[in-house]
């Protein structure tokens, strides 16, 4: 083989590696149920979103605890966004127990490597006001960036519910007055009886079951 054959070998082989490379890269880490989707395309897992908002009140009070951060636990249902970020993509991460969802759009621009999560904090964890179901809403890394984050419940009948939040603490179990109170009145949307809270805020969402 002459010196420019071998040149040309060389140059193919370069031009290939670069293209392998250029293939790579993680849009979002499906961690344990979580789903990252191009805002571009329909995104079924937002479908179910939707809900009544008759006869709903909100209220605030100042909380007795110190809003921390917290790190999401090993058996909560979680999503990592890290390496090439997709603008505008739809997440959506369903809790363990499947009676509720987290949906959130990312921004337009990268706002670095964030991770979500959504679970069930341990009994002792819970404080005395907790609902007849609780659910924990954890942001690793840029959750403040999301754009409409939402927590939708899922319900086995209609009626009348309270859903509470408290504010990851800054340690220890939660405690302390829900900065936020909304009474609202749940109705069948399609087949299923929900009801969508915004979710600007991580902690810990306190719900009653529906009551006529």
């Amino acid at each position: 083989m002459n010196k420019i054959q071998r040149a040309g070998l060389s140059a193919i082989s370069v031009a290939l590696l670069a293209a392998l490379t250029a293939c790579g890269g993680d849009d979002g880490n499906d961690d344990n149920g979580g789903s990252v989707s191009s805002a571009s395309s329909s995104s079924s897992s937002t479908s179910s979103s939707s809900a009544s908002s008759a006869s709903v009140s909100s209220s605030s009070s100042s909380s007795s605890s110190a809003a921390g951060t917290k790190t999401c636990p090993a058996d909560y249902r979680s999503i990592t966004v890290s390496g090439s970020f997709i603008a505008n993509a739809n997440l959506s991460i369903s809790s363990p127990d499947g009676k509720a969802q987290l949906t959130a759009k990312a921004p337009a621009t990268n706002p670095g490597n964030f991770k979500l999560c959504v679970g069930t904090p341990a009994a002792d964890q819970l404080p005395a006001s907790a609902g007849a179901r609780n659910y924990e809403v954890i942001g690793e890394g840029a959750y403040a960036a999301l754009l409409n984050p939402t927590l939708t419940i899922t319900y086995a009948t209609a009626g009348n519910i309270t859903i509470d939040h408290l504010p990851i603490p800054a340690s220890g179990a939660y405690g302390g007055t829900p900065d936020r109170h909304i009474a609202a009145a749940v109705t069948a949307q399609g087949s299923a009886f929900t009801y969508a809270v915004d979710a600007m805020t991580p902690g810990l969402y306190m719900t009653s079951e529906p009551t006529p």
